[in-house]
């Protein structure tokens, strides 16, 4: 498996990018991001082809933490507002909460 520094890439979709990701909190949403209401379920922006978004959705399965999927190859039209999160970047997985925002899985997607 080819890898970037100590990061292993895991897929090459051009809709799940590689590079490390901030890992910030929520005041660092820009304005006008969609912004999940305090109590309201974290939205997570997926791509089936993106291997990050599985092991992401995973995760939170497995902790039992509730989210929203916004799967971006079936609303193709959401890419608009996951792109205001990530300052135009096309990537995958974004986890938007009241209290949380992860741009990629664990810093990397």
């Amino acid at each position: 498996m080819p890898a970037t520094g100590d990061i292993p890439i895991l897929d090459t979709h051009p809709d799940c990018t590689y590079e490390p990701g901030p890992a910030a909190g929520p005041e660092a949403m820009p304005q006008g991001a969609p912004m999940p209401a305090a109590g309201d379920k974290p939205i997570l922006y997926t791509h089936p082809d993106c291997t990050y978004s599985a092991a992401k959705k995973a995760e939170l399965d497995e902790a039992g933490d509730p989210y929203e999927e916004v799967n971006l190859a079936l609303s193709p039209e959401k890419w608009s507002d996951l792109e205001e999160v990530t300052g135009g970047e096309r990537i995958t997985p974004v986890l938007i909460g009241p209290a949380v925002l992860e741009i990629g899985y664990h810093g990397v997607g």
